[in-house]
């Protein structure tokens, strides 16, 4: 492989990882910020921590879990292919799939709201992150750089 080639294949490559951790902030950023701050009509104790909450605060945090699983994984390949993703791409509990496509609660019938952090996130990474990486990345390669 010739160096230009290399140096495409590297770029390609960190374009990638750049995308799939801009998405892997946003989905962090969405959990942080779409909680409910509502009073709940009972309180509830969290199976995971032992701690009684009276209700919903600005982020959806309890144990914590659901906002560190946010992670990426890359996969490079050959013939200029590399494929990235983000999200709870290596662990995943059920219930964050409920939080983040909404559900009724089983107990009070109230309906939570989605946070849609999966969806949102791709969408800010394919309209505003992947155009600008893209001329980056673009002029990089051009001028055949590896850094």
């Amino acid at each position: 492989m010739g160096e230009m080639q290399e140096s495409a294949k590297i770029a390609i490559e960190e374009m990638q990882r750049e995308l799939a951790e801009e998405g892997q902030k946003k989905m962090q950023e969405i959990i942080l910020t779409t909680g409910t701050n509502k009073r709940w009509t009972s309180p509830w104790k969290s199976q995971k921590t032992g701690r009684v909450r009276l209700g919903s605060g600005p982020a959806r945090v309890d144990s914590g879990d659901m906002l560190k699983n946010v992670g990426i994984r890359i996969e490079g390949g050959r013939n200029f292919i590399a494929r990235s993703a983000f999200g709870w791409v290596n662990e995943f509990e059920d219930y964050y799939g409920y939080q983040d496509e909404g559900f009724t609660h089983w107990r009070s019938g109230n309906k939570i709201p989605p946070m849609f952090a999966i969806r949102d996130a791709r969408l800010y990474v394919v309209k505003e992150v992947l155009p600008a990486l893209r001329k980056k990345y673009e002029r990089r390669i051009a001028r055949g750089q590896r850094r």
